[in-house]
């Protein structure tokens, strides 16, 4: 079972993999009907198999984030089927807070269903694709959610300094406190720095 973080654990065995570039965008769509429904859920099942896909809403008003590799071709191809096929569409090639609020209101007002996306360690922005750092803790797993702009700020170290470098810019108090030292490589460690 795992558990979101927050200040004041001891953590151990961190790690996360660095940010994956590519092209990102939001469709939302009304469905009126059951078999519009099914038309956009199959459409999006289909994008999974060559992109990431994220449900961010369901209902009346659903929307789906999308991150291909770099190609657009089906980001233009899916906002082609939903301009054709729903009366009511939007593409949002910003993935950002406001499109977030916008999609939650549109929820709220056609009592849908939005999904939990978790605030960025450093900044508090919600992204349906974060980079997430695990990590061990007394109590078990750990995930620690980072959204792309703050990962990819960090980055530029190694892939074993990364998840190190995010968790010491969040602001939820984590910072590094040893690393191994001897053959049995003990974990690294890491101490919230709220109290002490």
């Amino acid at each position: 079972m795992s558990s979101r973080g927050s200040g004041g654990l001891e953590l151990w065995s961190v790690s996360a993999t660095p940010p994956q570039p590519g092209c990102r965008a939001m469709f939302l769509a009304e469905t009126r009907t059951p078999r519009e429904e099914r038309l956009l859920k199959d459409l999006f099942k289909q994008a999974a198999r060559v992109a990431d896909v994220v449900c961010l809403s369901q209902g009346v008003i659903s929307c789906y984030a999308v991150r291909t590799d770099g190609d657009t071709a089906l980001l233009q191809m899916i906002e082609s089927v939903l301009k054709t096929q729903f009366p009511f569409c939007i593409i949002e090639r910003n993935l950002n807070e406001v499109t977030l609020k916008l999609v939650e209101s549109l929820c709220a007002d056609t009592k849908g269903e939005m999904a939990a996306l978790q605030p960025c360690g450093v900044c508090g922005a919600r992204d349906p694709f974060s980079t997430v750092v695990l990590a061990e803790c007394q109590d078990g797993p750990l995930e620690l959610d980072y959204c792309a702009r703050c990962a990819e700020h960090h980055s530029d170290v190694d892939a074993e300094q990364f998840a190190a470098s995010l968790i010491q810019a969040d602001r939820r108090g984590y910072v590094v406190v040893g690393r191994p030292t001897d053959a049995q490589a003990r974990p690294q460690r890491l101490l919230a720095a709220v109290g002490t």
